[in-house]
């Protein structure tokens, strides 16, 4: 039974969209359309299952475990966080730029939970268009 009602958590989502100035409507196709609502999906769900809120800046925070990780708004020196890893080292990019908009180690990412890093991967590719 979910802890915050899906109606809440919808709100929460469109509150985290709008302190972020994201566009989920422009310049996008049908399959830009179906990774959006997967990407709600995810985020909404972690949100009414109580392991995801938005703070007062509409920041995601993120609980896993004992460990809280805070989604700040993603800067140029974020992205250059992947630049240290050689090509092919896809993983090692993504936990790099996770890491840098969470103020965090990549080792965090590299640890977690599939379906924990599912739902990171899924707010920083909407923070990120």
């Amino acid at each position: 039974m979910p802890k915050i009602a899906k109606e809440v958590a919808e709100q929460e989502f469109e509150r985290f969209i709008g302190a972020m100035d994201i566009d989920l409507v422009n310049g996008m196709d049908e399959e830009d359309t179906a990774a959006v609502e997967k990407h709600r999906a995810r985020i909404v769900g972690a949100i009414e299952s109580g392991q995801m809120i938005i703070n007062d800046e509409g920041e995601p925070v993120m609980a896993v475990g004992d460990d809280a990780y805070t989604f700040h708004e993603p800067r140029g020196a974020d992205l250059q966080a992947q630049d240290s890893k050689k090509n092919g080292q896809d993983f090692g990019k993504l936990f790099a730029i996770l890491a840098s908009i969470t103020n965090t180690s990549p080792k965090a990412f590299s640890k977690m939970r599939s379906r924990d890093l599912n739902t990171c991967t899924a707010v920083m590719t909407l923070m990120l268009g």
